[in-house]
């Protein structure tokens, strides 16, 4: 076993914090009380009260590996337990076991051996939301040995390699490890806590996929929460590219038997001193540079479609995008996240449903639309501008009680409006597309600018409005003086998919993000996000060769579903960020569709592009 050199303690609570923390019942930190156990009293987790707050420390490029916001992150396992068994089961990454593995006979039995949590997915987001776990000593009068967490990088797969895949499972080449090769630290929020105010001792352990476990960090002293800070670079680069596996052991050396040590699990975030995948290229004229950031935050159900922009009424970047629902396989539901800067991190997302359950909501006075916890959902991808103090937004909408003799869904663009961002009234289907057309998708994927007093719809369509029988497919534009109404779609590309537009007054120019699979325009056509640009908006210089592709991490089985940040009126400026859907795992696997672990897996990831 290689020993890596001790990271440091770079922040914790104050002994007069830790003092008052211990005083406060969990009820006071929004979870829920702890089994009782030898100390015969509820749980008390520590708080950052106090000014006492402990910051991440910032990087250039940044990866949030997993923020335990989302409640118990417990052994992945969407193939056979069921909502109502728990959805924390789908968190993409999740501890290996319902409970750490003692070396000894501990004083309790069942639950209170468990991982809890103090949040649930539609709690607001606090610095203070955790898993936590109690360590039990045995029935001795003293207790000796060790006690194991193990925390998983990746979805451990059901069927052994290389066995038939069908819809939930997968074969095991083809788990997703953590790839941290470019990144130099990977810091880690954390507390371990004697409830009798001992000491306590821990170490922590990375494993690779090679089965190697390293020694990263080990601490013997006062308990506290802290943030630990280890250093990647001390593990060569192809040992740490497919990591499987953090662990803590607490080391328990003569605990006494009323005497519990919990265990706090609160950020893990790995960073990159410096951009390690940048671009340059020239194209229509414009010279496009771009820097790859890392993901925007850690999700839940996966993320896809993100848009947004930089609200300048109260200083806030904007962002909505598509995800899974927590209660649904293969369910599509809009979300919502701010920041007041894009590169030092984002709120917990809030959920839109209709049904009132989260603090953003949908209405549909109609009826039409699906509701937010049903299958499919009511729909994803979407587009908003903010005009005149209104925020339109356009989405994928999904409706009830559709036929067409073929399928029994698709896509239609809907629209609906907010004063505030969060809660929205539908309008209805702006373009109301007919069928499935050829392969059932209908119409979807809209992207809006609004410019020169006109709003500017671009979508992908495999079918056509009723209003329009006669309409093209493929990638169209519709216009409108009002936002509601739309005439006749134009043709931008009948082979093109969806592509993400904004309108750059610096350079007169509009700008075009979208993604390509492997092969789609020739054998050498690479997988991934690329940028196009046009004079007019109509027509456009696309270019499927490695020159349009954007910096990102091209490793990956897919980079889909492009999104830029913006203006209000779905404007940019010649600094602006792109994101994407990241998959690490494929889509499809030797002609099967791959198991609904992928749209878990999906997360944000971003890349700054400057244009001159």
């Amino acid at each position: 076993m290689r020993r890596i050199q001790r990271g440091k303690i770079r922040s914790r609570l104050t002994a007069a914090a830790l003092a008052a923390a211990l005083a406060l019942p969990l009820a006071s930190c929004g979870g829920r009380p702890g089994p009782a156990g030898p100390a015969d009293g509820a749980i008390v987790l520590p708080t950052d009260s106090e000014g006492s707050t402990i910051e991440m420390k910032e990087y250039a490029v940044t990866k949030t590996v997993a923020d335990f916001k989302y409640g118990v992150a417990g052994p992945y396992d969407k193939y056979t337990k069921s909502t109502e068994e728990g959805w924390n089961y789908w968190l993409s990454r999740s501890f290996s076991l319902l409970a750490p593995e003692y070396s000894y006979t501990p004083n309790a039995e069942g639950s209170a051996l468990e991982y809890k949590a103090n949040c649930v997915w539609s709690d607001d987001g606090s610095d203070d939301d955790c898993n936590y776990v109690a360590i039990y000593p045995s029935a001795a009068a003293r207790t000796d040995g060790r006690v194991e967490s193990e925390f998983l990088f990746y979805i451990p797969c059901l069927n052994p390699e290389g066995t038939p895949i069908s819809y939930g499972v997968y074969p095991k080449e083809y788990e997703n490890y953590l790839d941290l090769s470019e990144y130099d630290n990977l810091s880690f929020i954390f507390c371990a806590q004697s409830e009798q105010g001992a000491d306590v001792s821990f170490e922590v352990y990375l494993k690779n996929h090679g089965s190697e476990r390293y020694k990263v960090y080990e601490y013997s002293g006062r308990g506290g929460k802290m943030r630990i800070d280890i250093d990647l670079r001390e593990i060569a680069k192809e040992h740490r590219d497919r990591l499987e596996s953090l662990t803590v052991v607490n080391v328990i050396r003569g605990m006494a038997g009323n005497d519990r040590i919990l265990n706090c699990w609160y950020k893990l975030e790995a960073g990159a001193e410096k951009v390690f995948w940048e671009k340059t290229f020239r194209m229509s004229g414009v010279k496009v540079t771009s820097e790859y950031l890392g993901n925007m935050l850690y999700t839940m159900c996966g993320a896809y479609s993100a848009t947004g922009f930089y609200d300048r009424s109260d200083g806030k970047y904007k962002v909505w995008y598509g995800a899974g629902v927590p209660e649904q396989q293969s369910t599509d539901n809009v979300y919502y996240i701010e920041s007041t800067d894009p590169e030092r991190g984002w709120s917990k997302p809030v959920r839109i449903t209709t049904d009132g359950s989260t603090k953003g909501s949908l209405t549909d006075a109609s009826g039409k639309l699906r509701g937010s916890s049903s299958p499919i959902g009511y729909g994803g991808d979407p587009a908003v501008v903010k005009v005149d103090g209104t925020y339109y937004m356009y989405f994928s909408g999904l409706e009830w009680d559709l036929d067409d003799g073929t399928y029994h869904h698709w896509n239609k663009i809907w629209l609906a409006t907010s004063a505030d961002g969060l809660n929205w009234t539908a309008y209805g289907a702006v373009v109301d597309t007919e069928n499935g057309g050829s392969l059932g998708y209908g119409s979807g994927a809209p992207s809006v600018v609004y410019y020169d007093g006109k709003f500017y719809m671009y979508y992908y369509s495999q079918s056509h409005d009723v209003n329009y029988p006669d309409e093209p497919g493929g990638l169209v534009l519709k216009i409108s003086d009002d936002g509601y109404h739309f005439g006749k779609a134009i043709s931008i590309d009948r082979t093109m998919p969806s592509m993400e537009v904004k309108y750059v007054p610096e350079l007169m120019k509009w700008i075009g993000c979208f993604y390509t699979e492997a092969g789609q325009y020739g054998a050498d056509c690479k997988a991934g996000i690329r940028v196009a640009f046009s004079n007019d908006g109509i027509k456009w210089n696309f270019d499927f060769t490695d020159n349009s592709l954007i910096a990102q991490d091209l490793s990956l089985p897919l980079n889909h579903n492009p999104g830029f940040i913006g203006t209000e009126l779905g404007h940019a400026g010649t600094t602006l960020y792109c994101n994407w859907g990241a998959n690490d795992l494929p889509l499809t696997v030797n002609g099967y569709w791959f198991s609904s672990a992928q749209y878990d897996a999906r997360q944000l990831e971003f890349s700054r592009i400057t244009l001159s």
